[in-house]
């Protein structure tokens, strides 16, 4: 298992959902969740899909290298999510 930061940004009117929706995810494909903050609403730099605020989550997760494309397929498939970013974790920069 590799560790990845993942940042995940939701339509602030469906915000529950979203949380529903991404911990249910997460857990289908067997991803571990080690860290976990709400950033909270913000403005984007620019709207996506008629949006101009959005709720930010960003977690640090443990996960198989084909997990990771299989939770962010999914998440791209879902209306609730506008945009979202694995980033592996060097692991010695980390320790």
């Amino acid at each position: 298992m590799r560790t990845y930061e993942l940042t995940t940004v939701v339509r602030s009117n469906k915000l529950e959902e979203g949380k529903e929706a991404f911990a249910s995810i997460l857990t289908k494909h067997g991803v571990t969740i080690k860290s976990d903050e709400d950033w909270g609403q913000k403005k984007l730099a620019y709207p996506i899909n008629d949006q101009k605020e959005a709720y930010y989550i960003f977690k640090i997760v443990e996960a198989l290298p084909e997990a990771v494309e299989k939770v962010a397929n999914e998440i791209g498939l879902n209306e609730v999510f506008l945009r979202s970013m694995f980033v592996l974790v060097d692991e010695k920069q980390a320790s």
